[in-house]
């Protein structure tokens, strides 16, 4: 494959700007300024490592934002506001609200599962807290908080550099 920097220069190639060729012919393209020039080899090794690195990325994202997330769990009982902003009613006891034993904030598992994230938390009353309405301590089932969609994004565009940086060296 042979990506050019002037076209006028290599008119000889049809099928320009992807040419795929033998070493010898890579190297001469090379020397004469083509920017990219790909043998049969190469093509291989790329084809090969591509599902690789796409894992690697998507391992990369979820990861991180799984250690985002749980950050942002314990940080709701800290501030008293759920996930959306919404402050925590103030408890009768005169505790910081969602905050009396510590064992609902210290029992969340953010678990990661090919391409999705399972959160949940083993105190056995957790399922009770949102009766009223009030004490929302896990995200909807249809909609993320805006904070997490945003870091997301943040997240996914530092791994996709790391991608793009990671592919454009196979092609050397």
């Amino acid at each position: 494959m042979v990506v050019k920097r002037n076209a006028s220069t290599h008119s000889r190639h049809t099928r320009w700007p992807y040419y795929v060729q033998n070493e010898r012919q890579a190297a001469q393209e090379a020397r004469e300024g083509v920017a990219m020039a790909l043998s049969a080899r190469k093509l291989e090794r790329i084809a090969r490592s591509i599902p690789a690195l796409f894992e690697e990325y998507k391992r990369g994202v979820m990861s991180e934002f799984a250690d985002y997330i749980r950050g942002e769990l314990e940080k709701q009982h800290l501030q008293g506001r759920n996930l959306y902003g919404k402050k925590y009613p103030k408890p009768k006891k005169g505790n910081p609200p969602m905050l009396d034993t510590g064992n609902l904030m210290s029992g969340y598992t953010v678990t990661i599962i090919g391409g999705r994230i399972e959160i949940d938390n083993t105190t056995y009353y957790s399922v009770f807290l949102n009766k009223d309405g009030e004490h929302q301590h896990l995200p909807d089932n249809e909609r993320m908080p805006a904070a997490w969609k945003a870091k997301l994004d943040s997240i996914r565009a530092k791994h996709k550099r790391k991608l793009d940086r990671a592919l454009t060296a196979l092609g050397r």
